[in-house]
């Protein structure tokens, strides 16, 4: 970020006339001493760099803070995602569970329907073998007092005969 800010150290000498290219230890544009009164942009650039370090190692740590909670938020994202899907998952069984809840009430109530059909049906049988019961036994009980009348008719009749033949 700083070395943008300011020339690198020994780019260009400060004097307010005609800027010149610096050679090693500004021997093209002045001496040590000079340098140091002619030339304090070089001064700052030299007393800058460890700021440029810190600067530069602090951009750094920022970038590598920034990845971190990119990472931090990508897997965030990630595990959403995956909730999401166990979720679904989960209500899509929960789905099916219910269709298959429903489809084995709705069994259940036709064969409770047909079983009360078929207990009904077996009554009305009862009902008709009973009533098919109740008239037999009192058909036969009107056939015994028949025969029973019929037996009396015929005793009466037998002893009127053997009474006269006698």
């Amino acid at each position: 970020f700083g070395s943008r800010l300011l020339p690198p150290a020994g780019a260009y000498c400060s004097r307010p006339a005609e800027p010149q290219p610096m050679g090693a230890a500004g021997a093209n544009c002045c001496s040590r001493s000079d340098a140091a009164r002619l030339c304090p942009v070089r001064d700052q650039n030299e007393d800058l760099e460890p700021l440029r370090r810190k600067l530069d190692s602090t951009a750094e740590e920022l970038c590598q803070a920034r990845q971190h909670l990119s990472d931090e938020r990508l897997a965030r994202v990630e595990a959403v995602e995956r909730l999401v899907e166990v979720c679904s998952a989960q209500q899509a069984e929960g789905k099916r569970q219910q269709a298959e809840i429903s489809q084995l009430a709705k069994a259940l109530a036709e064969e409770r329907a047909a079983r009360e059909a078929a207990l009904q049906e077996m009554a009305g049988i009862g009902e008709r073998s009973q009533a098919g019961l109740k008239l037999t036994h009192k058909a036969l009980l009107e056939e015994r007092e028949a025969r029973e009348e019929a037996m009396t008719l015929l005793q009466t009749f037998v002893r009127e005969r053997v009474q006269k033949d006698r």
